[in-house]
């Protein structure tokens, strides 16, 4: 206990020391400075780094987000494109569908049936009237009743019907085909009432005929 006041109280008497020590002190100083100065520098270029790091990462998961979006995206547009395709198919199955129906329904219904009365007595009634006769194939039922059904429409519009014969032929008639001596205005307007009837029948001008002649074979 005594050694050390004796020896406080030398040190701190003692210029010599005491310049020591102060200057141990600056340099302390100094150096302290220096670690603080590197220190804040240090400092700052790593958060700088984790600011550069987080930022990258952010980049690359919005980068990531935004590509699976896109590819979420797309692989929606592939499925909307893809059932856009099946519905029209489905459409256009359900269309041909409907069209083969409503050709089965028209190849099984009569002729006749498709021949409007008032329709053809009105397109031809304000047209000069003219004669006509009507032969069918013998033996065919269907296609006596539509010579009838056109004969009616004729009768109706004002023509003149001179003859409506059955007859039998040395091979197959089919269809329909109108002939004439000319083809006048009203036998035009005839054959087209036939045409839009969907009866399809074939025209054919014959000068040495007195009268039109409309042949009704069997169904095609």
């Amino acid at each position: 206990m005594v050694r050390e006041r004796l020896y406080n109280r030398v040190v701190w008497h003692d210029i010599d020391i005491l310049r020591s020590v102060s200057q141990w002190l600056m340099w302390a100083t100094f150096i302290l400075g220096i670690l603080t100065a590197s220190a804040t520098a240090g400092r700052y270029f790593v958060d700088r780094r984790v600011n550069e790091l987080k930022s990258a990462a952010a980049s690359k998961q919005a980068a990531e987000s935004d590509a699976a979006r896109k590819a979420a995206d797309g692989a929606m547009a592939e499925k909307l494109a893809m059932a856009d395709t099946r519905v029209q198919e489905a459409n256009d199955r359900a269309a041909a569908a409907a069209a083969a129906a409503e050709a089965l329904r028209l190849a099984l219904q009569p002729r006749a049936v498709r021949v409007r009365v008032d329709g053809l007595a009105q397109l031809l009634g304000g047209r000069p009237a003219a004669a006509y006769e009507i032969e069918t194939v013998a033996g065919d039922a269907e296609a006596r009743d539509l010579g009838l059904k056109i004969s009616e429409g004729l009768r109706t519009a004002g023509w003149t019907n001179t003859a409506f014969a059955s007859s039998q032929f040395p091979h197959k008639i089919t269809g329909l085909e109108v002939s004439a001596p000319t083809k006048t205005p009203e036998v035009a307007a005839l054959v087209d009432f036939l045409t839009t009837a969907g009866l399809s029948p074939r025209y054919k001008t014959a000068s040495a005929l007195p009268q039109v002649h409309i042949l009704v074979g069997s169904r095609e």
